[in-house]
Order: structure tokens, then sequence, then C-alpha cells
């Protein structure tokens, strides 16, 4: 959304139609975009994305497909004859499947630095590297008692809010580990944000007679409490944690190993974040 704005801001001319599925679908649209949903869960297949894809391409007659981290997307743009740009921000080997796919990409866009992941070969003068890209934020480390004040929190209190993005707990479970591990800081006046989305009824329920833990189904935007919070810990989610480096703000990643490019792109992000383990997860409440 904030990559087309700022394109639409250039050229008001420009005309363009959101696709997609799962949580990318109903965020758009929670935000007021006309979206064309491919009625996929997050974790799409892949076969079935490319025909979906191709029928959407056929049906609006596009100029370009711009492709975030969507595969398929770049295969429909392909048979359709449609050209595609692919934006992203990792690589892996370039006998990958996934990888391959980008050979059929007009450009690609990196998110990142040159250099942090080895370029396929066959990406050769196709590869624009822009560096790390960061939405516009409404608040900053200065606005820390404004975004405190806007939602009730006390300057005294020592908060910790979790952003779990779209990792719920049954993928990739933390409840468990982070909550005991909370309750045992040595504070007198302490608070633990838990912005929940999809397990928002269940932790709700089993947060219930934890006055220190509040429970949020989701919250907007995202920067406020991010400023308004003492440490900031995630599941791995590269993009939380890169906005909380740029606002100044510590970070912990708490990694399943469930994606291997977070895991490598994370602790490279900034000095203030912190990657944990797989296997340090599993150690004492008290090492965490």
């Amino acid at each position: 959304m904030a990559i087309m704005e700022a394109v639409h801001s250039i050229d008001s001319n420009i005309d363009w139609r959101f696709v997609s599925y799962g949580t990318g679908a109903s965020t758009l649209s929670e935000f007021g975009y006309a979206v064309v949903d491919l009625q996929f869960p997050d974790e799409n297949p892949f076969l079935e994305t490319i025909i979906a894809s191709f029928k959407v391409i056929n049906e609006l007659s596009p100029r370009v497909v711009i492709s975030h981290e969507e595969f398929a997307a770049v295969l429909a743009a392909k048979i359709h004859g449609t050209p595609a740009i692919f934006l992203t921000d990792w690589f892996e080997n370039e006998n990958r499947i996934a990888m391959q796919v980008l050979a059929y990409a007009e450009l690609v866009i990196f998110l990142g630095e040159r250099g942090v992941f080895d370029e396929p070969t066959f990406l050769k003068n196709k590869v624009i590297y822009v560096g790390t890209f960061v939405r516009d934020f409404k608040y900053h480390i200065g606005d820390r008692e404004r975004a405190r004040r806007e939602m009730g929190i006390g300057n005294d209190l020592t908060v910790v809010s979790m952003l779990p993005g779209g990792w719920t707990e049954q993928r990739a479970p933390v409840f468990d580990l982070l909550v005991p591990a909370f309750l045992r800081l040595e504070r007198s006046k302490k608070l633990l944000c838990w912005v929940a989305g999809e397990d928002f009824s269940a932790l709700r329920d089993r947060a219930k007679g934890m006055p220190d833990v509040l429970v949020l189904k989701k919250h907007w935007p995202f920067e406020q409490l991010i400023v308004a919070t003492d440490l900031v810990i995630t599941k791995g989610n590269r993009v939380t944690i890169m906005e909380a480096a740029r606002l100044g703000v510590p970070s912990i990643s708490l990694s399943h190993g469930l994606n291997p490019a977070e895991d490598f792109i994370v602790p490279r992000i900034n000095p203030t974040s912190r990657c944990v383990s797989r296997e340090l997860m599993s150690s004492s409440y008290q090492d965490v």
C-alpha cells in the first residue's frame, strides 16, 4: 500500500488494481482499497495460484504486473505475455524452482542492499537494489509520551509488546514461554501488549486473570504501539523488526525456523535487534 501510494503521488494518472488473498486481501479491504480476492488461504497452493492469476491478468489486461514475492504471478504474466516486475528482499539457491521463476521477470527490485544474498547468475543486469524500504511513520520515538497518553498507558509502566505478524500460536507457539517470563520481570508496574490477530479470542481467554497482560485483536498505526513500548518481541517477522530498529526501539525475535530468509535477515538489520533461535527458545525462562 505504501509503495503504490508513493507511486501514485508521482503520477496520479497511474491506475492500479490490488490482487491478493488471505490476510493480504482482508488487510487491503480493511484499509478501504478495492482488491480482487483470489480466495486462497495465506499458505496458497502454487499451481492453483498460477491459474487464478492468469485469469485475473487476462480479465484486467494490465500494462504491467507487479508481484511482491508471489512467484506464481510472474509465471502467469509470462504466459499471458504481460511484463512482470518482482519485489523481494531475499534470494535463495538459484537451482530452486522459485528462483528460476524470476528468469521470467522483466525486472527485480530488491528492497535491500547488494551483497547480502548471492544474486542468481541468470538475473545479471535485471536487479535494481534500492535499499531497505520503510513506510512513512505517523509516530516517532519523540512521540512516546503522546502515544502512551493516547493509548491510556502510564509513563511509569514498563511495556513489552508482542507483535507476531501472521504467525499464529498454532503455527509458532510462544505464549507459554513469553507470558511466564514476562510475569517474572521484577517490575511493580508493567504491561504486556499482545496484538493477537486470529488468536485474539483464544489468547484473551488464556490471559483472563492476568491484569498485566493486555490482548488486542489489532492495532494501527503499529508505530504508535512501538514507540510506546520499551521492548518489541516478534516471531521473526522482519518488517516489524526493521520498523522497530528504524524507530530506535530494541527488539527480540523468537524464531521457529519456519522462514529461513527472515532468520538470515533479522540479525543483520540493526545492532538493536536480537535474533533468538529455536534452540534458545527451548531453554529456561530465566535464560530468555
